[in-house]
């Protein structure tokens, strides 16, 4: 089934610009825009902001009910997803480009290192 959410995503306001990963958590798909927004689309097609990172959203992962966010500042920022709160933040390197979740933790592949973080 396709389905077409261009517009819950912000249309041409600011909000779908280019976007900085995807995730999966099972129930739903995490989408995250180099504007920083991050959005959860559920199952049945709704959409909700799932949270706004200050910093942009170049790689995207979601684990255990957090979601991580590489920044164009070179940080790795933790969000909790039930409080959209940032938890936590760590600075890795300038160019992340991409992070997944692995057994315990999570890898991220930058410029010139791999990244394990442990969640």
């Amino acid at each position: 089934r396709q389905m077409c959410i261009r517009d819950k995503f912000g249309g041409d306001k600011g909000g779908f610009v280019v976007p900085g990963g995807i995730a999966f958590d099972g129930a739903a798909a995490y989408v995250g825009f180099w504007s920083g927004r991050a959005f959860r689309v559920a199952l049945d097609g709704s959409v909700a902001e799932a949270l706004h990172h200050d910093g942009g959203a170049q790689a995207l992962a979601v684990a255990s009910g957090r979601a991580y966010v590489a920044d164009f500042t070179g940080a790795l920022a933790v969000y909790d997803l039930a409080t959209k709160r940032l938890v936590n933040a760590k600075a890795l390197e300038q160019a992340l480009w991409a992070l997944r979740p692995c057994a315990g933790g999570l890898v991220g592949i930058g410029d010139r290192y791999l990244y394990r973080v442990e969640l």
